[in-house]
């Protein structure tokens, strides 16, 4: 019969919720100035991440770079405030492609027809 094993639960990877709440301390608990700083602070603390990782935990948390006396570092807004999400992100980025480049629109039964400035149509159609 097979033995069972222990579990190194330090090793364990951690949900979502609470890696994020781990980079939360972490930025509060002093100045972060890069998602590279972030990713290895992650790592010491026993948080194996990518970078890719880090900047969407970043974006979802609402972190914004600011300016310090010591340079510039992340910083996520205080409890209770709104947090930036990843949907509010994309509708304004959204309302600027449209504002940049749509001339104009128009309706017909389900589809919709939108004219931009020559070069537009790719950016415009990528983005959405």
């Amino acid at each position: 019969m097979a033995a069972l094993r222990s579990v190194d639960t330090a090793a364990a990877p951690l949900t979502k919720a609470a890696r994020q709440a781990r980079v939360v301390e972490l930025l509060e608990a002093g100045p972060v100035a890069s998602q590279t700083e972030l990713g290895r602070l992650l790592a010491a603390t026993g948080v194996q991440v990518t970078q890719a990782t880090v900047s969407r935990d970043l974006e979802e948390l609402g972190a914004v770079k600011v300016r310090t006396e010591h340079g510039t570092s992340y910083a996520v807004p205080p409890e209770g405030r709104p947090r930036r999400g990843r949907a509010e992100g994309v509708d304004a980025r959204l309302g600027r492609l449209l504002e940049e480049l749509c001339v104009s629109a128009a309706a017909t039964g389900g589809v919709v027809g939108v004219r931009t400035p020559p070069g537009g149509a790719h950016p415009l159609g990528s983005g959405l």
